[in-house]
This record gives C-alpha cells, sequence and structure tokens, in this order.
C-alpha cells in the first residue's frame, strides 16, 4: 500500500508544481526538472462543529501527511485561526488571521500504511481565546476558519492556493484542503432535515442544474450534530444546520473526475448569502453555493456562479 501511495504521489503531485513543459524535451528530462509536491490527506473527519452550549466540544480531524519520501520532508505545520462574525448587529467581531499553533513533526507517528498521521484536535473555548473573544460574543451561525501551511524541510510550503481543485475536494484520493471552516451550532434533533425529499433548482449554475432535473433524494444524518448528507447520484453533498442558516462543507466536488480537468466543478459556500432554513421547520429549505470556488471560477465573478437550490419533504 506504501508503494501505491508513492506512486500515486509521484504522478499526481505534477499539478501541483507544473504549469507548463517543453514538448520537445523527453519525459526523463521532465521528470527530472519537475519539484514535487507533499499534502495533508484527511483520513477522517471526527467532529466539525462546535455547540455554542459546551467549550468543550471539539473539532477533531486525523491527517495523513505524505511526500515523496513518506514523510522525510515533513518539517512541521502551520495552523492559523481567524473569528468569522455571521451574525453581526452593530459591531462586526471578525478577527485577523493569526497563528494559532505549529505542530511539529514529533505530533506525528506512523499510520498502517507507513505514513505519517496527527489527530488535531481543537475546542470552541481553545478557539475563543486564541481570537480574544468571550462566550457571549460567539452566536450561532458564527464561524471559525482554519487555515494549514504544510512546512517542509527543503524550504518549500504549501497550503490551498498551491494545490489543483483535485487536491483540495474530499471526494478524490488526496482529499487535502488545508483549510476548515468550523460553525458554530445550536444542536437539534436527529431526525430533522432527513428523509425523502425533491430536489427543485431556483438558480442554475453555469451549465444548467448542478445536480441535474429535479428528483426525490433520501437525506440522512452525518458524523457530527447538525451534519446532513444528500447523495445527488454525482456525489454525495454535505451541508450543516446552523440556526436558520445552512453552510454547505468547503471543497465538494460535482463530478467525481479527480483529476485535473476543464469538466472539474468545485463547489463552495456563498460566504456572503447562506442558504434558507427554519430549524424547528424542515419541510423547506434550501442552500445557496458557488461552482467553481477559490479561484476555478470559468473565468467569471462569484456572483455568476451562484447557485440556489431548494429541498421539499415528500
Amino acid at each position: 500500500m506504501k508503494e501505491i501511495y508513492r506512486n500515486i504521489l509521484a504522478i499526481c503531485l505534477l499539478s501541483i508544481c507544473v504549469q507548463c513543459t517543453d514538448g520537445g524535451k523527453a519525459i526523463e528530462e521532465v521528470m527530472e526538472e519537475v519539484e514535487r509536491g507533499a499534502v495533508l490527506r484527511n483520513i477522517s473527519y471526527n467532529n466539525i462543529v462546535f455547540d455554542i452550549n459546551d467549550l468543550q466540544s471539539t473539532f477533531s480531524i486525523l491527517m495523513e501527511e505524505q511526500d515523496v519520501e513518506e514523510g522525510g520532508l515533513l518539517k512541521d505545520v502551520d495552523v492559523y485561526i481567524q473569528f468569522v462574525d455571521r451574525t453581526t448587529q452593530t459591531t462586526d467581531l471578525t478577527s485577523q488571521e493569526s497563528l494559532l499553533k505549529t505542530l511539529p513533526k514529533s505530533n506525528f507517528t506512523t499510520g498502517p500504511d507507513g505514513l505519517l498521521r496527527t489527530t488535531f484536535e481543537l475546542s470552541f473555548e481553545e478557539a475563543l481565546i486564541a481570537t480574544g473573544l468571550s462566550q457571549n460574543q460567539a452566536a450561532c451561525k458564527d464561524q471559525f476558519e482554519l487555515r494549514l501551511v504544510l512546512n517542509l524541510t527543503n524550504g518549500r510550503s504549501f497550503d490551498t492556493p498551491t494545490a489543483s481543485a483535485s487536491i483540495l475536494t474530499d471526494d478524490c484520493f488526496f482529499k487535502s484542503p488545508y483549510r476548515y471552516s468550523i460553525p458554530i451550532v445550536d444542536p437539534i434533533e436527529d431526525q430533522l432535515f432527513t428523509g425523502t425529499y425533491l430536489y427543485t433548482t431556483i438558480t442554475e449554475g453555469l451549465f444548467g442544474p448542478t445536480f441535474g432535473d429535479s428528483r426525490v433524494v433520501e437525506i440522512v444524518s452525518g458524523s457530527s450534530p447538525n451534519v446532513r448528507l444528500a447523495p445527488f447520484g454525482v456525489g454525495t453533498f454535505e451541508f450543516t444546520i446552523a440556526c436558520d442558516a445552512i453552510y454547505p462543507k468547503l471543497y465538494e466536488s460535482l463530478n467525481g473526475l479527480c483529476r485535473e480537468s476543464d469538466g472539474h466543478i468545485l463547489l463552495g459556500p456563498d460566504p456572503n448569502n447562506a442558504g434558507l432554513a427554519d430549524p424547528n421547520d424542515d419541510s423547506v429549505f434550501e442552500i445557496q453555493f458557488i461552482e467553481g470556488y477559490e479561484g476555478w471560477g470559468y473565468g467569471v465573478s462569484p456572483e455568476e456562479n451562484t447557485v440556489r437550490i431548494r429541498l421539499s419533504k415528500q
């Protein structure tokens, strides 16, 4: 398995580093000149939300570092944090991004595939302290944003801007977004926003309805409170109910083309306009998101990429 990872990494991560090559060069010459990249691969999401009522609720993920020397290039990982105020009344409490902590290589241990893994955890209380806020200043619908920077011993670093769409999305092998959005939620009953729903499109994407024609879908609960999964047949669309807002998961792939191509569509939340929901009434709700998120916008503005869908309980 380790050899498979190494071969995949050596081939696929060329998309991080190579913009173009001389077509007349032999492939051996090209490979000699290529600098390989590295990723922080998501192995599992243990919990991805903060409970507004529980300071000890914890964001937790299991990550695996991969480079061409099977972890030999890993130096450390910088973790940056920012509070995003989504419930501004009079004063916007959105904070500047700041360094939360640095994870040294010693935090990582060898996993079952011979590659380095670590579990990163952050409590709601720790996030508040890091951003200089008190519990009563945070509210349901607000978010914390984490950004990870993978630093190598050769002086190179990797984060979101250095990665291709197929590296960032959790639908593909590498699952390495380098960024995480942690919504603050007020937990709802597990049975709410689950069951049989009719999907329809209110605002189409650039290529028509993002998930195809209207049809019935079955929505189920995710592994964290308020998280729901909607299998649309082209991948599973994940979203979180935070009071009257609905936040799609950061970096979702539409068509599962886990490579660079003109057809690869990356979905992400609209930072200025969340979906609409009533946390006590799950009969009808809407989700808004952007196609071509984080720079993959097909040459148009985010406003022109905005999609809105409606789900009506059957």
